[in-house]
This record gives C-alpha cells, sequence and structure tokens, in this order.
C-alpha cells in the first residue's frame, strides 16, 4: 500500500494558502496543503516524513515549447531540463523523431507534450503527440489545422511576425467554441504583440506564447498576464532558447524599465500553472500545489524568500498580510537557489543527497 509522505517546517508555494509550511501527498497526487499547526494534528505513524529545514516546495517548472532535432540532443537537454527543476515539457519535434524523443524524456522521467512540426496534412495517429505546430502562412495551413483537430490534436501557431499573428487569430476565428476548446489553440514564438492582438486572444480563448527573450522595451507579457490571457513564457518556437528555470523567470522580473517588469508570481505562473492551461490540461489543478493535483514539484534551497513585484504599489499591497502572497526566491542577489531534489507523479527523479 502507498504510504502518504508529508513534509513540514518549511515553505509551500500555494494557492490555497500563501503561509503554507507543510504539504502531504500519495502516490502521484497532493493531498493537503497548510500550516504546521494543522499538520501535526492530522500526522500520524501510516505517513512518513521530511523536515524541510525551511526550504521551498514549489511546482515544478514547464518548459513552454523547446525546439529538438533528434534523441541524441534530447537526452542532453532532458538531463539539463532536470536539473534546473523542470517535470514536464512542451517540445516541438519533427515528425519522423516525435517517438523516439518523446520516448527519452520519458525514460527520464520527465512529462512530455510533442507538437509535431507540421509539413503536411497528414498526422500519424500512432504517434505519442500531444498536438501540432503550424505555421499560418504556409499555403497548407488550413488543410493541416482541420487535419489536427479531426485527429483530436491540439494545435499551435507559430507567431514569429506580425502578419502571422493575424492570420494565425483569423483561422482560429473560424472555428466554433467546442472546437476550439478541444484544439486549445496557441500562438507561439511571440516576440511582440498589440493591445488589440492581446483582446482578440482574450476574446478567442487563445494562449500567447512568449519567447524567453525580449526586448527591455517590451511590455508585452505584463499587458497579456495583465488582461487576463493564458501566458506562457520560453515558447521558443522559430527561436533558440536563451533562458531557463529561474534565469528565465529573471529576465521578466527585473528589468531596466519597471513598467516593463512583471512581478515573481506572474512569471513564475507563466512556467507552471500557464503552461498547463495553454496545453489544454483537463485537471485545472495541473502546474500548482493544492489537493487533487499531480504530485510534481521541486524542493529549493534558497538564500532568501520575498514577495517581488514590478510597481511600488504592487510591492505594497504584496507584502501586507492581506495581501496574501506567496513567497520565492530572491531575484536579485548573486546566490543561487540550488534545487534538493525534484518529484514527478510522486516519483523522485533527482535528489542532491
Amino acid at each position: 500500500m502507498t504510504q502518504a509522505h508529508m513534509f513540514f517546517n518549511g515553505s509551500v508555494f500555494s494557492p490555497v494558502d500563501s503561509f503554507a509550511s507543510a504539504m502531504v501527498f500519495k502516490g502521484d497526487q497532493v493531498e493537503w496543503v497548510g500550516p504546521d499547526v494543522s499538520a501535526e494534528s492530522i500526522r500520524d505513524d501510516s505517513m512518513t516524513t521530511t523536515d524541510l529545514h525551511d526550504q521551498l516546495v514549489a511546482p515544478g517548472f514547464v518548459a513552454a515549447g523547446l525546439p529538438i532535432e533528434d534523441s541524441a540532443s534530447a537526452k542532453d537537454l532532458a538531463a539539463r531540463l532536470i536539473s534546473l527543476g523542470y517535470t514536464a515539457a512542451t517540445l516541438y519535434v519533427e515528425p519522423e523523431v516525435a517517438d523516439e524523443v518523446d520516448s527519452v524524456f520519458r525514460a527520464a522521467g520527465l512529462k512530455t507534450f510533442i507538437y509535431l512540426i507540421a509539413d503536411s496534412a497528414d498526422f500519424s495517429t500512432e504517434s505519442r503527440a500531444h498536438g501540432v505546430l503550424i505555421d499560418p502562412l504556409n499555403e497548407d495551413a488550413a488543410a493541416q489545422v482541420q487535419a489536427a483537430t479531426a485527429a483530436k490534436l491540439k494545435v499551435a501557431f507559430l507567431g514569429a511576425s506580425p502578419d502571422r499573428i493575424d492570420r494565425a487569430f483569423e483561422m482560429i476565428s473560424g472555428y466554433e467554441g467546442l472546437t476550439k476548446l478541444r484544439a486549445s489553440f496557441r500562438i507561439d514564438g511571440l516576440v511582440e504583440v498589440t493591445d488589440e492582438q492581446i483582446a482578440r486572444a482574450l476574446k478567442l480563448s487563445v494562449s500567447l506564447g512568449f519567447v524567453s527573450q525580449t526586448r527591455e522595451s517590451n511590455d508585452s507579457v505584463r499587458r497579456s498576464i495583465s488582461a487576463g490571457v493564458a501566458t506562457v513564457i520560453g515558447a521558443d518556437a522559430g527561436a533558440s532558447t536563451a533562458a531557463l528555470g529561474w534565469d528565465l523567470i529573471r529576465s521578466f522580473v527585473i528589468r531596466q524599465t519597471p513598467e516593463d517588469q512583471i512581478s515573481a508570481r506572474g512569471a513564475f505562473n507563466a512556467t507552471t500553472r500557464g503552461a498547463y492551461r495553454a496545453l489544454g490540461e483537463a485537471n485545472p489543478a495541473s502546474g500548482q500545489l493544492a489537493p487533487g493535483a499531480p504530485a510534481d514539484f521541486a524542493i529549493w534551497q534558497a538564500a532568501e524568500l520575498i514577495v517581488q513585484s514590478g510597481s511600488a504599489s504592487q510591492v505594497m499591497f504584496s507584502e501586507d498580510p492581506r495581501g496574501r502572497t506567496s513567497v520565492l526566491p530572491a531575484l536579485d542577489t548573486d546566490d543561487q537557489s540550488e534545487l534538493m531534489s525534484l518529484t514527478v507523479d510522486g516519483q523522485t527523479v533527482y535528489s542532491k543527497s
């Protein structure tokens, strides 16, 4: 029989309780999150326990979209992602190597969501693909979208230029609501979007995936999140990956122009919960630590846990206990957070000890 395991005496990043210091998981699922005082009341001899000694338990990062060419590079990338605290990865892969790449990542213990790079309108039902990446300016794009939706695959559009973004919206608007829900339309590889494009994304329930490196003067991610659009960062379709993990979050939190910054919580959610929203995951708790959520988490040793927000007003509100904002590792310091362990579906895939 699977034993429940309790972590206590730490900090748990959770929407359930901003001051949570304990968590219980059993098998592949989180069962409970709360304070130590409540943890004591439910702890019994049937549970194993771990004293966190002030370490942070947080949802594992989810790579929002990484291009990968073959199984050899897949092994290297999987190892790197694990070392940086990733529990899942969205991958853009050529159809002929999709299953092989998927097997490499799963063997490493990571969850994978394969998006086939569309070069035709024929998608094999034998592939373990989650979706298809389509260039909306391709002459076969309309047929590719139809074929993907017929095969019950998710659809991502390459949004590396303004004309691609607008064409993607045109194509999406032609589908009825249930098809849009099933396809989980997203536009990846974004560098910059207009307010009008953000409004269209919100109206059409389209997720926006931004590349891992945007200009310092670009506030598109902040405006997208503020508008309530499902937003992810690090969706590097058509681009090289510039940053991962805490470095990726830092690049959007600490910027030369304060108006372009987003909060650490906003950036973190865009690499965890937001990534699962863009994937169309059925479990609304995916990417969070809450009862019923998958037991996918990382444990970090951080020099300091604080609230970091873009504007002064946000900081004042967030540091007020009434703001109930969870803390994350300080990003404006040379001290790097150290990964202590990584768990996917309740199974440890990495442990420093």
